[in-house]
């Protein structure tokens, strides 16, 4: 789930968001209470907060008032701009259905929806999607083998079984998926 907002330095919001993991995309510092938990969190860094959680306290601690977090139950790492990954010959597009808007907190500047995961089970190339904010991506953990982002085996970057990551891009993605392994796949749009 994304979460965009606008908040001068100094000042808190209390947000509703569902998640496990937290991690500052855009900003430049905030602290976040969690729970019983009061994090520093500079920008790119994923938390693993152990439980889920509903809600957190944010503080602007930085000078940039536009603060972008990422929240999510399923584990996954920053950083990879995919939108250089280059297609292979021969994929096969994936569709994705037109998502509902969902609002993710109060004042927020713009509607975002969230495609839950399709199960991948085989190399293709996912679509491009210039709507498309996140895309979401989880490597099965009964996976026995690497799957490969750019469609290459030992090229572009590996998935492990178990492994996710969450990628800006909107342009098609291609994906090997080696046989018997499943890629869990779902994007946020604006």
């Amino acid at each position: 789930m994304i979460i965009d907002l606008h908040l001068p330095h100094g000042q808190t919001q209390h947000i509703q968001a569902v998640g496990r993991y937290l991690m500052l995309k855009e900003g430049k510092r905030v602290t976040a209470i969690v729970g019983d938990a009061a994090l520093t969190m500079p920008r790119g860094y994923v938390f693993d907060l152990g439980d889920t959680f509903t809600q957190l306290t944010l503080t602007n601690e930085g000078d940039d008032p536009e603060i972008e977090l990422l929240t999510s139950v399923i584990p996954f790492t920053s950083g990879l701009d995919a939108n250089v990954m280059t297609a292979f010959d021969g994929a096969q597009p994936v569709y994705f259905a037109e998502p509902p808007e969902v609002r993710l907190t109060e004042g927020a500047r713009r509607q975002t929806g969230f495609i839950a995961h399709d199960t991948l089970t085989q190399s293709t190339t996912l679509s491009g999607n210039s709507n498309r904010k996140e895309l979401l991506l989880q490597a099965s953990p009964t996976n026995t083998d690497t799957l490969w982002l750019g469609g290459v085996a030992e090229r572009g970057y590996g998935l492990e079984p178990g492994a996710g990551m969450v990628l800006n891009i909107t342009k098609p993605l291609d994906v090997l998926i080696p046989s018997n392994n499943k890629l869990f796949v779902s994007e946020v749009v604006a």
